[in-house]
């Protein structure tokens, strides 16, 4: 059973930054930190601060066809002409 809130992973300031052919580097994609799961047949949407943010995209509700438990943490993006656009 999930709890009520979930913590997203964040990152970690690092004290010399690297290049590596064995690690993978996220993209600043510059939008809204999300974590949607699937708890009691419902899709819940939740912030970086652990605030709800379900009502505000109820076209996510289509996730509940997710399994029961499960989670996603990632980063909402809108883009425009494929480029990121944090106001849109």
């Amino acid at each position: 059973m999930l709890p009520q809130h979930i913590k997203p992973m964040l990152a970690e300031t690092a004290e010399k930054p690297f290049d590596s052919k064995d690690h993978l580097f996220e993209i600043k994609w510059d939008g809204i930190r999300c974590i949607a799961f699937v708890r009691d047949g419902k899709v819940h949407l939740q912030n970086r601060r652990l605030s709800s943010m379900t009502a505000r995209y109820p076209e996510l509700q289509c996730l509940r066809e997710w399994p029961e438990g499960t989670v996603i943490d990632g980063e909402m993006v809108v883009l425009d002409e494929g480029k990121p656009s944090f106001q849109r």
